[in-house]
């Protein structure tokens, strides 16, 4: 089902790509905000399709002109951190936390009301702990940081969680970062507990490769406590 779903949403990200290039090719130089718009735009869908340096290209350029600073920059870190550029991520993720912390207002209004303007000034703020966090882990470095910034992460959306009025985009990123960083730390069956509540939240495929590695490591402890146990009979 999420292989078909995947593909699915693949067709339609290169439509748009399509779509987006027209535009691009049709915008003077007069329309500057519908230029930017498609910049963003082909950034945001080059970036679903994987396609991460092409994404970089057209959301660095959104955001060298100030087009929607809070989500282009989110959008930013994120792509950097799918291409592995994890100190750039790092960056990127820490200026997005600058950024929230000057904005003021509740924690469910929209930040940015652009055409992608979709994300809530308190998932943002949780988003930014949430990137510095996962770019840790993903490197194996300072990972009591790590977990330190996801347990922002989650203090930040928790109250979001709990309001069924709250539509979050990135429902199960936090608990399954958590989760992660803990099953890396050796804490694996706090780390299940994590890993599980959020493919409760959301079926993810990266969730479930991360579950399954935490299952695969305690299944490893439990045949070494056995071993030793007939050891020292």
């Amino acid at each position: 089902q999420l292989h078909s779903e995947m593909c699915l949403k693949e067709g339609k990200n290169q439509e748009a790509v399509n779509y987006m290039q027209q535009a691009l090719k049709c915008c003077s130089g007069e329309h500057l905000k519908e230029k930017l718009e498609i910049y963003y735009s082909l950034g945001y869908f080059y970036f679903a399709l994987g396609e991460y340096g092409e994404a970089l290209k057209y959301l660095r350029l959104a955001q060298n002109f100030g087009f929607a600073p809070l989500t282009s920059t989110f959008c930013l870190a994120y792509a950097y951190l799918r291409n592995r550029e994890y100190d750039a991520s790092i960056t990127k993720f820490r200026s997005l936390q600058e950024m929230t912390q000057t904005v003021q207002g509740r924690s469910e209004k929209i930040v940015e009301k652009d055409s992608v303007g979709y994300i809530s000034l308190g998932e943002m703020k949780a988003l930014a702990y949430w990137g510095q966090a996962f770019a840790y882990a993903e490197r194996d470095a300072n990972l009591p940081c790590a977990l330190e910034l996801a347990g922002k992460a989650l203090e930040q959306i928790e109250p979001m969680m709990e309001a069924s009025c709250t539509i979050l985009q990135f429902p199960a990123r936090y608990t399954d970062c958590k989760g992660w960083i803990l099953h890396k730390l050796g804490e694996t069956d706090e780390a299940i507990k994590y890993l599980e509540q959020s493919i409760a939240q959301e079926a993810q495929a990266e969730t479930y490769l991360h579950l399954a590695l935490a299952y695969e490591s305690k299944l490893l402890q439990t045949s070494d406590k056995a071993q030793k146990r007939l050891l020292l009979s």
